[in-house]
């Protein structure tokens, strides 16, 4: 009996240097590995599933498409899949299928895992954007522009044109709802990018592609 309570120990023990492997490798931006993460949380916003993964001391959240079957059998919370590293940011998979990560949250736990090589080697770096507030719900306010200042993580939305979540505080309310703005990219601190508004930095919480779906709150203006 204690042999075989041995053996079991032994196999989790191997398990778990395995998955410290395949996390290291994953983290590492290693092409073709993959790590286990886990569904932490999940939530529809504007035709997207805005969903927080977790493995060991790696968290990051992203979205994925709400119309795939694929990811909305696979991104339910508690659930255990698969991130891949033969794409860029993607994709997620178990043995019934594959979802595209589409869209990036909390930009700063990106710039902080890609590293200063990776990114700039400006501290601060900026670029004009024309952009306009296309949604808004009780959390975010919607941007859709040019901002290829993201690609600085290694993110194409295919086109120029993404859309930018800012949250809804009183420096973000400061952001013309149609306009030109200046977008900067920090190496360091936070926040990690951000839109120049005229009451200070609104920070950039999320990147999208170009589309969502919901109807536009009216103006509190």
């Amino acid at each position: 009996m204690m042999r075989s309570a041995a053996l079991v120990l032994g196999a989790v023990l191997v398990m778990a240097g395995c998955e410290t492997a395949q996390r290291t490798a994953w983290q590492t931006n290693l092409p073709g590995s993959s790590a286990p993460f886990k569904v932490d949380s999940v939530r529809l916003r504007v035709g997207y599933l805005d969903t927080i993964l977790s493995s060991g001391n790696i968290q990051r959240r992203i979205f994925a498409p709400s119309d795939d079957a694929h990811c909305t059998r696979m991104l339910v919370e508690g659930k255990t899949i698969q991130w891949a590293r033969t794409e860029p940011f993607g994709p997620l998979t178990d043995a019934e299928g594959r979802c595209p990560v589409v869209g990036l949250g909390d930009l700063e736990a990106w710039r902080n895992a890609r590293g200063r090589a990776s990114t700039s080697t400006r501290p601060i770096q900026s670029s004009r954007t024309r952009y306009t507030i296309v949604y808004r719900d009780e959390e975010y306010l919607y941007a859709q522009g040019g901002f290829s200042i993201i690609g600085l993580l290694g993110w194409r939305p295919g086109t120029d044109q993404a859309i930018a979540l800012l949250p809804r505080t009183e420096v973000c309310a400061g952001a013309d709802r149609n306009g030109f703005a200046s977008v900067e990219f920090r190496i360091a601190g936070t926040p990690a990018f951000a839109v120049v508004t005229r009451n200070g930095l609104c920070p950039i919480s999320g990147i999208l592609p170009a589309e969502v779906f919901g109807h536009d709150m009216p103006s509190e203006e």
